[in-house]
């Protein structure tokens, strides 16, 4: 899982914010063994700069997937396995 810093908290990816109510910006993550690469695009199609953004990644093994946690919810993502900040 990803999630981006989003003012006090944090929001799994993938998500889209809406800055007004015709301009937003999408935010998706692609992974594969050794990497993991953030996606962004503004609905007008242009990719922006991000700027300086934080983001949490969470690695766990596969069934751990099966565990009853909101893995849309980083709060109890970290409080479940523990995570150090």
């Amino acid at each position: 899982m990803v999630y981006i810093q989003n003012g006090g908290q944090y929001i799994a990816l993938p998500v889209t914010v809406v800055a007004t109510s015709t301009w937003s910006t999408s935010w998706a993550f692609l992974f594969e063994l050794g990497s993991v690469i953030i996606q962004t695009q503004d609905s007008d199609g242009i990719t922006p700069n991000p700027g300086n953004r934080t983001f949490k990644i969470v690695i766990v093994a596969g069934p751990a997937r099966l565990m009853n946690i909101d893995w849309n919810n980083y709060d109890e993502v970290k409080s479940r396995f523990q995570l150090m900040e």
